[in-house]
C-alpha cells in the first residue's frame, strides 16, 4: 500500500512488484515484518511485534533478527523494553522518553529504581547520558550499603558482648575504648 501511494505520488503508471503465492500465515508473517520497518512505530511497538512474530513463529533472536534485517543484539535490546513496569513502558509509547533512555534505566536492579529513575527524567528532561550517570551511582551506592549490611548482625552481637563500639568492614574489626582500663577490661574478656 505505501509502495502503490509513492508511486501515485510520484506520478508512475507501473508499480515494480513481486508476485508470490503464499500460505495465510505467511502472509500474516510479512505484513507484521512490514508493518515493524515503518518509522513511525515506537520501540514498545516494535518489541510487542518482535514477541508477537517470535511467538507465533517460534523463532530464536537470531533468525528473527535474520527475518527483518536487523543485528540479534537490536533486536534483544528490543526486547528487554517489555520487562520494564508498565508505566515506563506507557512513557515511551507516549514518547515522553525514548529508547536510549529506557536502554539506561534497565541498568538498575529493581522496578522500584527504575520508576523512580523515569519520574527523574521526565520531571527534569534529563539526557540519555545523566540517565546512565544516575544508574551507575546508584548501583555503586548499593554495593557500599550492601558491603556495610554484610557485617551489621556480627557488629551488634559484639558490642553487646563487648559493651563497647565495635565497627567491622571487609578486611578489619575496630573496638573503641577510652582509656588503659577499658583496653585491660576488653583484653580480658577477649582471652
Amino acid at each position: 500500500e505505501r509502495r502503490y501511494r509513492a508511486s501515485k505520488m510520484a506520478g508512475l503508471e507501473t508499480i515494480p512488484a513481486y508476485v508470490r503465492t503464499a500460505k495465510d500465515e505467511q502472509v500474516m508473517e510479512w505484513a507484521l515484518i512490514e508493518n515493524i520497518q515503518r518509522e513511525d512505530l515506537n520501540a514498545i511497538e516494535i518489541a510487542l511485534a518482535y514477541q508477537k512474530l517470535m511467538d507465533d513463529h517460534e523463532l530464536t533472536q537470531e533468525k528473527m533478527a535474520d527475518r527483518v534485517g536487523k543485528k540479534r543484539a537490536t533486536v534483544a535490546n528490543y526486547l528487554r523494553l517489555l520487562k520494564l513496569p508498565a508505566e515506563i513502558q506507557i512513557g515511551i509509547k507516549e514518547r515522553k522518553i525514548d529508547m536510549g533512555h529506557a536502554r539506561a534505566i534497565l541498568g538498575s536492579p529493581s522496578p522500584e529504581q527504575q520508576l523512580d529513575i523515569y519520574k527523574k527524567i521526565v520531571q527534569n528532561g534529563l539526557s540519555v547520558r545523566k540517565v546512565e550517570e544516575l544508574v551507575n551511582s546508584s548501583k555503586t551506592t548499593k554495593i557500599v550499603k550492601d558491603k556495610v549490611c554484610k557485617y551489621e548482625q556480627q557488629q551488634l552481637l559484639l558490642e553487646q558482648k563487648l559493651g563497647r563500639k565495635v565497627k567491622i568492614s571487609s578486611t578489619q574489626l575496630t573496638i573503641s575504648f577510652k582509656n588503659e582500663e577499658e583496653l585491660n577490661h576488653l583484653i580480658d574478656l577477649l582471652s
